[in-house]
């Protein structure tokens, strides 16, 4: 089939070119201007990318559903998929070019990457046994930490956890050149859920036959976790660390688990137009409120509020989703008094006799408000903050026991929160302020809830800051929430590429399939694909090495690849040199002074994983359609009719 029928792939090919810039530490940001309404966004994000570029085609809206999902699911992985999307991508019309059959490209690309991903299993590294500090500015002393746990109770025989450690060195010496780890928990084993574009992996479990070796578990602070996870974020991962130690400090939890350690607990308060100086991470719930409410901020300081928590918007046209009122049907009134006569009352005025009769302080509101009734509340000293997330107000639901409610005719005693106080956020003798709003900070006791300060002078670096600190947020409950991760730094690509190109050069012709024409065309042409698959990770980590500042050129990269694939196909166990002389390779390149130990790199498993899974399967999907498109045969071929593919296009 002709290559350049194909408009699908190609399309595909070119959405992507803009990406490569973005992996590895050292990101170059992007202007994005808009012609429609020349405004300009600075961004150094594929996912913030994604939305100044034109998808309105149906390979856009594939495309654009893809990123979308991995965003929201993860909130990382997204630079990964989008730059392999348009790899693959490629490599598939390299493939048609060469007259490889479709349905050997989507087979042998299939059996290759499931064939990658088991392969690369040996890279992850258990999380495990991990201290978390109290105080992150002293990290030598020994007897300030505490446990960081992300371990589960397996409930083993023999009374003994697994524990994997993260001292490359003593891992390799208890390899003993296996995929699976002796003793191996069940949650060592992948399972990927969440793609809607490939079916369920197989599940391998650990053989309990086999020879159980004593592998010491290391102890480590999550400041080195944390360092590994940052990818070059360096600074939005400190604040990171920070709010988590405030979080567990506050809670008066000793340990981190996947039970207690949930990304709903963080907020983010942006402050456009101040300096670093007022970045931090502090307990409680930290919000900016309109300058009228200055004095009420000040007269509520310090006192015990009652607090109501609505969960709509406060304002007198709102109705609950479902109870909206016929646009045919005309209100004569709203109330009627205990006499029978009709009441005109505003709804203002119900409103604030509702709120002054239960005595309420301080209303969270998830919505809008009323410009008036906030008049009326700033003038009976009620203090009203909008836009909060269902997040917060769950949080202060739980420490004051108010009950959110829908509308204020719902107020009543079980409903109003006790033990709410605010405090005015100082800097000197003044307050902070952004812009015309005031910084307050509302707290409760046994509030379950840590805000992050997000500052810079130029507003266009905020919204930039805040996508990093969400993802390296996410990196770490992932961390901790899989128990395990990836060697990072390229070392599962060439994992990767390594075990690729020794199927290429092993294979035998033989292929897995019923069908005698497609075992014997498979012979001609399987290595050719698992080449052509391997080049989009070899794309991959040349971009990873050039903007990780290690090679100023492509070829510099390239060459370094090839070197470090000739020295795996050497070795015995591609695992314990990646996880020792790859790391030590990339350093002196470097030509800094640090030992490998303490520049190490983790990359989360299941997020990359998946992005893999999506990224080809988006290809192939879209090779289907463009051939169904040019051909027409599609109806016809049981391959491009059966598995994951059919049921990915429905499923979108």
């Amino acid at each position: 089939m002709e290559r350049r029928g194909h408009r699908g792939l190609q399309e595909l090919s070119s959405l992507t070119k803009s990406v490569r810039s973005f992996l590895g530490p050292n990101k170059a940001y992007k202007f994005i201007f808009n012609e429609d309404t020349d405004d300009c966004t600075l961004t150094c994000s594929a996912f913030r990318l994604l939305e100044g570029l034109d998808l309105s085609s149906a390979v856009g809206q594939l495309f654009n559903e893809a990123v979308q999902v991995q965003q929201k699911t993860y909130k990382t992985g997204t630079t990964t998929l989008f730059f392999l999307v348009g790899a693959w991508s490629d490599a598939v019309l390299e493939c048609l070019h060469q007259g490889v059959p479709i349905p050997l490209i989507v087979s042998v690309m299939l059996g290759g990457l499931d064939s990658c991903i088991r392969e690369v299993l040996t890279l992850q590294e258990c999380v495990n046994n991990l201290l978390i500090a109290e105080d992150f500015e002293n990290q030598g002393n020994n007897n300030s930490v505490k446990t960081l746990d992300v371990s589960h109770d397996y409930g083993s025989e023999s009374g003994h956890s697994a524990h994997f450690p993260l001292d490359h060195k003593k891992n390799i010496a208890h390899q003993h050149g296996a995929k699976w780890y002796p003793n191996m928990p069940s949650c060592w084993i992948n399972k990927l859920s969440h793609s809607r574009y490939f079916l369920d992996a197989p599940k391998e479990t650990p053989d309990p036959s086999e020879d159980s070796y004593d592998i010491p578990s290391h102890s480590h602070t999550l400041s080195h976790l944390t360092k590994a996870l940052s990818h070059g974020n360096q600074e939005p991962m400190e604040m990171v660390e920070e709010a988590v130690s405030h979080l567990f400090k506050e809670t008066q939890k000793g340990h981190v688990n996947h039970k207690n350690f949930h990304v709903s607990r963080f907020h983010v308060c942006c402050l456009p137009g101040l300096s670093k100086v007022h970045l931090k991470a502090s307990s409680g719930y930290t919000t900016l409120v309109s300058p009228d409410f200055v004095s009420v901020a000040r007269d509520l300081e310090g006192k015990s509020l009652r607090v109501l928590l609505l969960d709509s918007d406060l304002t007198e046209g709102y109705r609950h989703l479902g109870f909206n009122n016929p646009t045919n049907v005309k209100i004569l009134s709203q109330a009627v008094s205990s006499e029978g006569v009709i009441s005109e009352e505003p709804w203002l005025n119900v409103s604030c006799r509702n709120l002054r009769q239960a005595g309420i302080e301080l209303i969270l509101v998830r919505g809008n408000v009323c410009p008036s009734l906030m008049s009326l509340c700033c003038h009976n000293k009620i203090l009203v903050v909008p836009q909060v997330k269902q997040n917060v107000l769950l949080a202060f639901s739980e420490s004051t026991g108010a009950e959110p409610v829908t509308y204020l005719t719902q107020i009543n005693e079980s409903c109003v929160g006790f033990g709410a106080f605010v405090d005015m956020c100082v800097s000197g003798n003044s307050f902070v302020t952004a812009g015309e709003n005031i910084v307050v900070n509302i707290k409760a006791n046994r509030l379950n809830m840590v805000t992050v300060m997000l500052c810079n002078r130029l507003v266009s670096m905020l919204q930039i800051l805040e996508d990093q600190f969400w993802s390296c947020l996410y990196r770490l409950h992932h961390a901790v929430q899989d128990q395990k991760v990836f060697c990072g730094g390229g070392a599962v690509e060439l994992q990767c590429l390594s075990h690729l190109r020794k199927h290429e050069e092993a294979d035998d012709g033989s292929f897995n399939s019923t069908w005698s024409w497609m075992s014997t065309t498979g012979k001609n042409y399987k290595s050719f694909i698992y080449r052509w698959l391997a080049k989009g990770w070899f794309k991959y980590l040349t971009a990873l090495l050039c903007n990780a500042g290690d090679y100023s050129t492509e070829l510099d990269a390239m060459t370094f690849i090839q070197n470090e694939l000739q020295s795996l196909s050497c070795c015995d166990s591609p695992s314990e040199y990646l996880r020792s002389k790859y790391y030590e390779n990339v350093l002196a390149n470097q030509h800094l002074s640090e030992s490998p130990r303490s520049m190490l790199v983790y990359d989360n498993v299941t997020p990359k994983l998946e992005a893999w899974r999506s990224a080809l399967h988006l290809v192939l999907l879209v090779l289907q359609t463009d051939a169904e498109i040019i051909t027409g045969s599609a109806a016809q071929n049981p391959i491009l009719n059966t598995g994951f593919l059919k049921a990915g296009y429905h499923l979108l």
